[in-house]
């Protein structure tokens, strides 16, 4: 059975993203540019799900949705490699997730191969070009209507 991790949202940490997030908001949609795409509402949050600890003897994953996390588990299920499984996993989640994963988007990983005694890590973290500036999206002082 896959186990699905939720990510843990307190109040005061939703508290805390919604003072971060507010200015943004009202910075969009009192936009002089503002376009129908800024108006559409973010995605509900999941909640706090408390489960018991649980410890895999085989494998375990998880991943930010339940049908990455079932792919995941298949792959592994049927005998693939834990790449195997990223990969899958990669893959649905750019389907059910696009705003957050995906081509373009950032990872991380952190991978352990048993055999070799061997760890590796990937910091593929986004960033902007180095000749990208304050005004890339702008055009004669005005934002872009993207």
């Amino acid at each position: 059975m896959p186990l699905y991790l939720n990510k843990p949202t307190s109040p005061l940490i939703k508290k805390r993203i919604a003072s971060l997030v507010a200015p943004l908001l009202v910075f969009s949609v009192s936009s002089a540019v503002a376009q129908q795409s800024d108006y559409i509402e973010p995605e509900q949050a999941s909640g706090l799900h408390i489960t018991a600890s649980q410890t895999g003897k085989e494998f375990m994953l998880a991943t930010a949705n339940p049908l990455a996390t079932q792919a995941g588990f298949d792959v592994l299920a049927k005998g693939g490699s834990a790449i195997d499984a990223m990969v899958s996993v990669q893959a649905v989640l750019g389907l059910v997730e696009p705003q957050s994963s995906g081509l373009g988007g950032g990872a991380f990983l952190v991978y352990y191969d048993a055999k070799n005694k061997k760890l590796t890590t990937y910091d593929g973290r986004e960033t902007a070009p180095s000749n990208a500036t304050l005004e890339l999206f702008m055009e004669n002082g005005e934002p872009l209507a993207f």
